[in-house]
């Protein structure tokens, strides 16, 4: 399902809105189609970390806000609404999600080929100052710079005892 960049920021703003009302941290937002029926998908977190009860109370908060919202919302006919933790393989929605987990593993896809590729895994090494990130694919290795808005998908790799990082 595709929806312009005006709806997908005020769908934002609303699901944003409802979960730190509740004191949850809003990760981001994905609109995907599954079974045939849009469904959207809220992360959110906590110091604590996130349990079933609390992903049953953002729902119901977020729901209710979509329902109050005037025009109706931009779904046409019955959509589903998941509200999940980020978990381990944590998603990144913005320039600043990949500033806070520098010098972690990181696998993304980009909308166009950089350097003749679309799918790329390495350690992020940093962002400049003109929203590029910077990917290596081993330690030492020059950094590939991509673009953030060539970025469709991406996400924090899990590794095997490497220790957690606080918050």
């Amino acid at each position: 399902m595709q929806l312009d960049e005006t709806t997908k920021g005020r769908l934002a703003s609303l699901a944003k809105r409802g979960a730190e009302e509740l004191g949850y941290e809003f990760v981001g937002m994905e609109i995907v189609v599954e079974q045939g029926r849009p469904t959207l998908r809220i992360y959110i977190d906590s110091l604590g970390g996130i349990n079933v009860k609390d992903c049953e109370l953002v729902s119901r908060r977020i729901s209710a806000i979509l329902d109050e919202d005037d025009d109706g919302g931009p779904f046409a006919g019955r959509y589903f609404l998941e509200v999940s933790s980020p978990g381990v393989e944590r998603p990144l929605f913005s320039v600043d999600d990949y500033r806070r987990f520098v010098n972690k593993k990181v696998r993304l896809k980009t909308r166009r080929p950089v350097e003749g590729r679309r799918s790329f895994v390495g350690l992020l090494v940093g962002v400049t100052d003109c929203d590029e990130i910077l990917l290596s694919a081993d330690e030492g290795d020059r950094a590939t710079a991509i673009p953030f808005d060539l970025i469709d998908k991406a996400h924090l790799v899990y590794e095997e005892g490497v220790p957690k990082r606080k918050k």
